[in-house]
C-alpha cells in the first residue's frame, strides 16, 4: 500500500487528513508571541482574528520527529511525502544555503 504523508499546507488538519486516509504533520505557526500547530491547536477563525488586530503570523516546517514517527510508524509502506516549498522566498526556500 501507499501512504501518503504531509503537512497542514495542504489545509487538513491531522484528524481531517486520518479521515481522508492520509497524513500530516502540522505546520508551527507563531501569532502574537505564541506558537500553536496549524489547524490542530488553533481555529481559522481565532488566526484571522488575531490577524485582524494587526498580528502578523509566521510559519516552519513540521518538527521533525512528528515527521519520522509518521515514516516509522509505516515503514513497511511505500512513502509518498508531498510538501509545500515557499517559492516567493528570495532564495527558493527557507533555510536552503541560497543555491535555490
Amino acid at each position: 500500500m501507499v501512504r501518503i504523508i504531509s503537512d497542514t499546507s495542504t489545509m487538513y488538519s491531522t484528524q481531517e487528513a486520518r479521515e481522508a486516509g492520509f497524513f500530516v504533520s502540522p505546520l508551527s505557526v507563531s501569532i502574537a508571541g505564541e506558537s500553536y500547530r496549524e489547524l490542530d491547536e488553533m481555529t481559522w477563525e481565532r488566526f484571522v482574528g488575531r490577524i485582524r488586530q494587526g498580528n502578523m503570523p509566521t510559519s516552519s516546517q513540521p518538527a521533525i520527529g512528528e515527521v519520522m514517527e509518521l515514516y516509522e510508524a509505516h515503514a513497511d509502506e511505500e512513502i509518498i511525502n508531498i510538501a509545500m516549498a515557499d517559492l516567493h522566498h528570495p532564495y527558493g526556500c527557507h533555510g536552503k544555503s541560497g543555491t535555490g
